[in-house]
């Protein structure tokens, strides 16, 4: 008897916090695809043009088949249909890897959809109106044949020009993050994954402890990987996190590990004073030092990033106030912060690196009209990384300033 391929229901549950792979397959690359089952032709279409791209990279991409029991036929008679075109197709040969993403799914989870894939198969049914509609509300490019599906994956798996062996290699790791298990894909050097697991459970950017608070507005600059973003967004699930990262092949491994999560947006690009681009020159052992600076810590090699003006891009994206803003950099963090002076009266907590003692009392400086230093970890001179709670913040949580002393003055004779 024939194995079949393994279309196992992967149903979206909207708002269900456990529910963070909506679809069940651990492919790297993800084909959307919503046929007419009740047309052979498209069926036939679709493995031909589609199904043979996914058999001969089986192991990195699957066809992820949307079941809408509205518009759809029952899924065993659609399972049924498929088998029957595959075998024509392909014969009893080897089969491409698929699933089914299945149940209705309402118009507000789209965009989480569209975040899980990678691409949306143009069939010739994708004209009709519920499927143009459901198209557009993905946000996900159409891969038109193919041609253009191999194009898409060959672009996504191919390493940046130069300097991919300061990535190491890719690795996943099961993951614990704030009692969720979590999947990581990270890029393999010596000593990066206790780093990263440290990240993931708060060492690296400890939460004041205060229960009523809740976090509405995140944003990371300078994401690497996205552990920060996976440990905030699992510390303050009803949190919208931004996540802005430059180096394309970091960016990769964000975009992956983040699309577990529906309440981060990755964006592949990093913020500074003014747009432009700068050549990022690479970490000498690990992408972790990765700098737009020469250093003794970075290497000659690298790539050229873009960037974006902080503030206008927090204006773009419609940030009128920041609950927890990150910024770890590699050298940058004091022209990023400057830009965003407006914003500093308007943000609750910073965690920041620091990367030269002139930037660290300039910072101090900067900061002091809003916030307090709340807590300081210097490994040697000239690095560093700070934690700043917002003075507005501390006349919500006074327990956050019981530990002050003052200096007791002695009696007059």
């Amino acid at each position: 008897m024939e194995k079949s391929c393994s279309y196992t229901l992967g149903t979206l549950v909207p708002g269900k916090q456990s529910d963070l792979w909506p679809i069940a397959t651990s492919a790297p690359f993800r084909l959307l695809v919503w046929p007419r089952y009740d047309f052979a032709e498209e069926l036939e279409y679709l493995f031909r043009e589609f199904g043979s791209v996914a058999r001969r990279h089986r192991r990195g991409l699957a066809l992820c088949f949307r079941h809408d029991p509205e518009h759809d036929p029952p899924p065993a008679a659609a399972r049924r249909a498929l088998r029957r075109a595959r075998r024509k197709v392909f014969g009893w040969g080897r089969k491409p890897s698929c699933c089914f993403v299945g149940g209705a799914i309402p118009e507000r989870e789209l965009p989480r959809l569209g975040r899980a894939v990678h691409a949306v198969a143009a069939l010739p049914s994708a004209n009709e109106s519920e499927r143009t509609a459901f198209y557009l509300a993905l946000g996900v490019d159409l891969v038109a044949d193919g041609a253009a599906l191999e194009s898409a994956y060959a672009a996504r798996s191919a390493p940046p020009t130069g300097g991919w062996e300061v990535y190491g290699e890719a690795r996943r790791v099961p993951v614990q993050v704030n009692g969720l298990l979590l999947e990581l894909c990270y890029p393999h050097t010596p000593g990066i994954l206790p780093y990263l697991h440290g990240v993931l459970a708060g060492g690296e950017y400890p939460l004041l402890a205060q229960p009523d608070y809740q976090a509405r507005v995140i944003v990371d600059v300078g994401a690497h990987v996205g552990c920060a973003a996976l440990y905030f967004a699992t510390s303050y699930p009803r949190a919208a996190v931004y996540s802005f990262e430059p180096a394309q092949a970091s960016y990769r491994f964000l975009e992956e590990n983040c699309r577990q999560l529906p309440n981060i947006r990755c964006f592949p690009y990093g913020l500074h004073e003014r747009d432009g681009t700068l050549p990022l020159r690479y970490g000498a052992t690990s992408s972790m030092q990765n700098s737009l600076s020469i250093s003794p810590d970075t290497r000659a090699e690298g790539e050229t990033v873009d960037l974006r003006r902080a503030s206008a891009e927090l204006r773009r994206l419609g940030l009128s106030e920041v609950s927890i803003l990150k910024v770890d950099t590699e050298g940058c963090e004091l022209p990023i912060l400057r830009d965003l002076g407006e914003w500093l009266p308007r943000t609750d907590i910073l965690y920041l690196e620091y990367h030269s003692e002139e930037d660290r009392r300039a910072l101090d400086e900067l900061l002091a009209p809003h916030f307090h230093l709340c807590r300081a970890r210097a490994d040697r001179v000239h690095r560093g990384s700070n934690v700043y709670a917002a003075r507005r913040l501390i006349e919500r949580f006074p327990a956050l300033a019981e530990p002050r002393l003052e200096a007791p003055s002695p009696a007059r004779g």
